[in-house]
């Protein structure tokens, strides 16, 4: 069942914006071409200028830190080619760090790249299985692949523990109308609007499947 509506496109735009968002949420430290110098216990000091960004990493090749950081750089400049290089450059010397697997999932969602993300975000769960952002961003991503199955039982794992995530429900809630649940969507609109009665994509949609299921009958 193939639905578009006005509002479905609006949650889903919106769903997506508020899951792109990268692991770390802080400046890199290579925010332009210069580098920074260390004191004796390798405490990040100060920048200098006569450095880039090439001439750091070839300084630091297997220094993790700096690794993250020009990943981080080139995320912001929407050159993914070369922060999924340096992430999993990151990934080679240490295959638990979870920036490195959180945030490639979050490149290859943009990218939609669904197979890829969704591996990184199940690396993110193996190594933090209580990561409840990673598994909410899978069940995201097993929607946008269209593996309806999936992504309903990853957002009811989810849910369990963050049962009151709007957003969450409204897009298990989609789901279940792709997977040809209408009741089980149904009851989950419904649910919404007795917290929030004035939620016009839950009211809408009950309406569209109360469509649906009048032309079933």
């Amino acid at each position: 069942m193939k639905i578009k509506t006005f509002f479905v496109i609006i949650l889903l735009t919106i769903f997506l914006f508020n899951c792109s968002e990268k692991k770390e949420d802080k400046k890199p430290i290579i925010t332009k071409p210069f580098s920074f110098t260390q004191n004796e216990k390798g405490t990040r000091t100060n920048l200098n200028p006569q450095k880039s960004i090439e001439q750091i990493i070839a300084e630091n090749p297997n220094n993790i830190d700096v690794l993250l950081d020009a990943a981080s750089y080139y995320d912001q400049k929407k050159d993914f080619k070369n922060a999924i290089h340096y992430y999993k450059k990151v990934i080679s010397l240490d295959k638990n760090n979870i920036d490195a697997h959180f945030n490639l999932g979050a490149i290859y969602t943009d990218l939609q790249d669904y197979n890829n993300a969704i591996n990184s975000y199940k690396e993110v769960i193996r190594i933090n299985p209580k990561d409840f952002e990673a598994i909410k961003l899978l069940g995201k991503v097993y929607y946008f692949a269209k593996q309806y199955k999936l992504s309903i039982e990853t957002f009811n794992k989810y849910l369990k523990n963050n049962p009151n995530d709007k957003d969450v429900n409204l897009v298990l809630a989609l789901a279940y109308e792709e997977n040809n649940q209408l009741d089980k969507s149904l009851e989950i609109y419904k649910n919404i609007l007795i917290k929030n009665p004035n939620e016009v994509i839950a009211l809408y949609n009950i309406g569209y499947i109360y469509s649906i299921q009048k032309k079933m009958e």
